[in-house]
């Protein structure tokens, strides 16, 4: 946790499911869940995200 703080902290999210997948836009991460389910995730302006794999895995970075 205290490397984290100092460092920075990284993770990676894969998602699994027919229809499911991501999007990164100005706003935040746009989540396709299903094909009619589409809903926006704000997030953090402190915090990088990346998708990667056709939409199905989510990197996060803070720097702080």
């Amino acid at each position: 946790m205290v490397q984290g703080v100092t460092v920075g902290y990284k993770t990676k999210v894969r998602i699994k499911g027919v229809g499911y997948k991501a999007e990164k836009q100005e706003k935040g991460l746009v989540l396709a869940l299903g094909y009619s389910n589409r809903r926006l995730v704000p997030t953090h302006p402190s915090i990088e995200y990346k998708v990667t794999g056709n939409g199905t895995i989510i990197e996060g970075r803070s720097n702080e």
